[in-house]
């Protein structure tokens, strides 16, 4: 009936063609949206606490702008930040999708919470530049911004890492 196949077999029966095709897409998909999305999960309690604490200003015009001049520079300066661990999310979901067959929603939140946490500590043992305590405030930043990236992310290349 149905025995479990190893990911090699996996890997035969989709042919090698498809499965790059996929894995680049989810690897784009990761890199181009993830750090956005972390983004905005970083700055959107921050914007709320600037609207309703009334530290925009009180004019609707200029408060949108407000909104909109503190906004841009938090999605773009997103992908400074966040290219390096969407790159390493988006391999790490391929290789979890295609080789070990665990294409869930927990396997992407794990995989996300590894790399949200791994990322500060290696920018600490590398340079040692931030304290420890430095370093687990920036974990604690990351956590969520990139469990919701990686969530979203998962959702979006759904039907890449589906198998036939």
């Amino acid at each position: 009936m149905n025995e479990p196949i190893s990911g090699t077999e996996q890997m035969v029966r989709l042919g090698w063609r498809s499965i790059i095709g996929r894995s680049l897409g989810i690897v784009a998909t990761a890199i181009l949206l993830g750090p956005p999305i972390g983004g905005i999960v970083v700055v959107a309690p921050i914007i709320a606490g600037l609207w309703y604490g009334g530290g925009l200003a009180a004019t609707p015009r200029l408060a949108t702008g407000g909104v909109v001049a503190f906004f841009l520079p938090f999605v773009v300066g997103s992908y400074l930040l966040g290219l390096l661990p969407a790159l390493s999310f988006g391999i790490l979901l391929c290789i979890s999708a295609f080789w070990f067959r665990r294409n869930s929603v927990w396997a992407a939140g794990i995989i996300a919470l590894a790399v949200a946490i791994a990322f500060p500590f290696l920018i600490w043992s590398t340079t040692q530049r931030p304290s420890l305590a430095e370093t687990l405030e920036t974990s604690l930043i990351t956590i969520p911004a990139a469990f919701i990236a990686g969530v979203a992310c998962w959702l979006l290349t759904k039907p890449l890492h589906r198998f036939p």
